[in-house]
C-alpha cells in the first residue's frame, strides 16, 4: 500500500526541521573549533569521537550513505557520509532541489591543530535531488526498498558523472534524461546544460507501467537482465548503457571513486 502524498510530505518537511537545529549548533561549534581566536582543534579522545558521531548523525535529513574505516592499530577512523543538504535551492522551470553533499571525516585530523581543517573534506557533486522525489521515494517505496534506492542513488552519481564526462557534446543541447533501471523501479533523471546540473526527478514502481511504458524499457531492461545488474543507466541520447556496480561498502573503493570523478570544496 501507497503512502498518501499529504503523509510523505510531511515527513519530508519532519525530517528537515528535526535535524536542522542540531545541524547548525555542530557547524558553530566547528567554525569555532577551526577558526577561533584561541583554535586548538578538538582536544581529547572523547570530545572527538563525541563530535564525529554527533556530525554522522545530523550532517543530513536523508542520509545515503556512510562507509567507515577504522584504524587497526588505533581508536581513530575514518568515513564517507552521503546525503542531501538541509538547504534547498531553485532554479528557474525546474523547482526547489536539493544538493548531494559527500563529506571526508577523519578522527586523526581532527586531534591535530595544524590537520583540522583536513579532518572535513567536502567533494563537489552536481548530481541534486528534486523535492518531488523526495516525497516520492517515501510514498512509492516500503521501508525494504528505500534503503536499496538509497544505495542506487549514491552509485548513480559516479554513474552520471561518467556520462557527463562521455558524452559532452550531447550535454551542451540542453535537457538530456537519464533512466535507471533497478527490478522493481525506475528513477528519472535529467541534465540542465544551462547550469550543469542532474536532477533526480521521481521514482516510477514497474509493476505499475503501462503497455507504453514496458515497450520503451523492453532494450534497457534486456540488458539489465542479461548481466544480472542491480541497476542500470540508460542514456535516451545514445542508447547507451552503464551498470553501476559500484563497492561502496569499501571505503577505500569509495574513496578511490570521489578522488577520481569529483573535486574538493576549495577551503
Amino acid at each position: 500500500m501507497y503512502m498518501h502524498e499529504s503523509i510523505a510530505k510531511a515527513q519530508v518537511k519532519g525530517s528537515l526541521r528535526s535535524s536542522i537545529v542540531k545541524n547548525e549548533l555542530l557547524k558553530k561549534q566547528w567554525l569555532d573549533v577551526t577558526e577561533g581566536p584561541r583554535s586548538k582543534g578538538i582536544v581529547g579522545k572523547k570530545k572527538i569521537i563525541s563530535f564525529f558521531n554527533d556530525w554522522a548523525s545530523s550532517y543530513s535529513p536523508f542520509s545515503l550513505s556512510e562507509t567507515v574505516k577504522n584504524s587497526r592499530s588505533s581508536w581513530h577512523k575514518k568515513m564517507i557520509l552521503i546525503g542531501t543538504s538541509h538547504n534547498s535551492f531553485s532554479l528557474d522551470s525546474i523547482g526547489d532541489l536539493y544538493p548531494i553533499h559527500i563529506y571526508h571525516l577523519s578522527t586523526r585530523s581532527f586531534a591535530s591543530k595544524k590537520e583540522l581543517k583536513r579532518g572535513m573534506d567536502i567533494y563537489f557533486n552536481n548530481v541534486t535531488l528534486h523535492s518531488h522525489f523526495l516525497q516520492r521515494l517515501l510514498q512509492r517505496l516500503p521501508v525494504e526498498q528505500q534503503r536499496f534506492c538509497k544505495n542506487v542513488i549514491c552509485e548513480a552519481i559516479f554513474g552520471l558523472k561518467y556520462f557527463e564526462a562521455i558524452e559532452g557534446n550531447y550535454l551542451k543541447k540542453g535537457r538530456l534524461t537519464y533512466h535507471i533501471i533497478t527490478p522493481n523501479f525506475v528513477i528519472i533523471a535529467t541534465y540542465h546544460s544551462n547550469q550543469r546540473v542532474f536532477v533526480l526527478n521521481t521514482v516510477l514502481i514497474k509493476s505499475m507501467f503501462t503497455a507504453k511504458q514496458k515497450q520503451f524499457y523492453a532494450k534497457a531492461e534486456a540488458d539489465r537482465t542479461s548481466i544480472n545488474s542491480c541497476a542500470l543507466i540508460f542514456s535516451e541520447a545514445t542508447q547507451e548503457t552503464l551498470d553501476t556496480a559500484f563497492e561502496l561498502s569499501s571505503y577505500q573503493t569509495l574513496k578511490t571513486y570521489c578522488d577520481s570523478f569529483l573535486s574538493l570544496v576549495p577551503d
